[in-house]
């Protein structure tokens, strides 16, 4: 079978303020199906992760937000796989194109803002199980949150380990500012100084405000065909998490097994989006899918390595969880609508010059201290 064409695509700016997740859904699904000539499809895939806790639309959340969309007796499928949940979403209907499917909308949808934080990170924290729940909540000892508990102490783990200090941190959240302010679909509007950087809130120690993925609200889309023009999805891979692994070493599994799908090795893509929830995840995942060697990934970041005229893959150039945003189930979506321009020549000031293989790398959910999902994705240009 033929590798599935991506013949449309649509992601909506993200925001942080109130709005209608119903709207978003239509918006997207909307302007990616006009973009790819009005197909009819045959499936759709919703991912959404938040939407039970903070819509209250526990279930059938893709055929409730899309009731007024026009989609006629199309069949609806609803993913929900944490953070993971957009890239799950496109690695099924890679799967279902070449199954035979002719064409298949997927559709990243996330409405976090609802006027309550606390509301907000409580949904977040079920990504973990209860058992977990408990036990980040006691490391947190009162700072922070569960999950930016575990994620610090990851940071000073891989820190401490590679003899940096928190400027690789503050370096990091500026670069990731400053792309993410020129991506128009970015949550971000401006730079930030280092200054900002480094003095901004502390969460748990040594992550601060401007180093952590917030909010995001927004929406994107592409269709898949078995037939037409545009970018292609050439290598999907996907491995899953119970427990007994470690995050890191998952990453670095699902990214061995795409090189080898593709046979190239991670230096000779082009454009790589990973999965950088806060700073330190940056410079983490950097190494493990092999871009730089263990501990490399700073050095690379502060020579200017990584960035699109780099001599390295350009790494995160949309400007990453951190820059762009992170609307958990509607990540990974984003994260392919990126490198399907990318590959295009559509990326404006962010463009890689003659990109022609991307890979995505999303992950979603925490179990122990293993990853729950992680997926890799490659698009080559058409």
């Amino acid at each position: 079978m033929d590798d599935p064409v991506i013949t449309g695509w649509h992601a909506l700016p993200l925001r942080r303020e109130p709005g209608d997740v119903a709207a978003l859904t239509v918006a997207a699904a909307t302007k990616a199906l006009r973009s790819a000539g009005n197909p009819d499809p045959q499936l759709i895939l919703v991912a959404n992760a938040l939407g039970g806790p903070l819509q209250t639309q526990d279930n059938i959340r893709g055929q409730a937000w899309l009731r007024d969309a026009g989609l006629g007796g199309a069949g609806v499928i609803n993913i929900d796989n944490s953070c993971a949940g957009g890239s799950t979403a496109l690695y099924t209907a890679d799967k279902l194109v070449r199954s035979g499917v002719e064409t298949v909308l997927v559709i990243g949808v996330e409405q976090m803002t609802v006027g309550s934080t606390r509301a907000t990170v409580d949904a977040i924290h079920r990504a973990m199980t209860p058992d977990d729940r408990q036990m980040y909540t006691a490391m947190a000892a009162g700072r922070g949150t569960p999950v930016m508990a575990l994620n610090a102490r990851w940071a000073r783990e891989y820190m401490t380990r590679h003899g940096l200090g928190d400027e690789v941190l503050v370096e990091a959240a500026v670069r990731a500012a400053r792309l993410g302010a020129a991506n128009p679909v970015g949550v971000r509007t401006q730079p930030i100084t280092h200054e900002h950087a480094a003095t901004s809130r502390l969460i748990n120690d040594p992550l601060r405000v401007e180093m952590c993925s917030g909010f995001a609200d927004g929406a994107a889309a592409v269709v898949l065909s078995a037939t037409g023009d545009g970018p292609r999805i050439t290598a999907t891979t996907m491995v899953g998490g119970d427990g007994t692994g470690d995050y890191h070493s998952r990453v670095g599994d699902v990214a061995a097994r795409l090189w080898t799908q593709l046979g190239v090795e991670a230096r000779d893509a082009d454009v790589v989006e990973l999965h950088d929830a806060n700073a330190s995840e940056l410079l983490w995942a950097t190494d493990v899918i092999g871009i730089t060697a263990p501990g490399e990934a700073a050095g690379a970041l502060t020579a200017g390595r990584l960035e699109p005229d780099g001599d390295l893959p350009a790494v995160n150039p949309s400007g990453g969880l951190l820059g762009r945003g992170h609307p958990i189930g509607a990540t990974g979506v984003y994260q392919l609508v990126e490198l399907a321009e990318q590959v295009s020549g559509l990326a404006g000031s962010r463009q890689r010059l003659g990109a022609d293989l991307g890979a995505l790398f999303n992950c979603g959910g925490i179990i122990g201290e293993d990853t729950a999902a992680a997926v890799g994705i490659a698009v080559a240009g058409g």
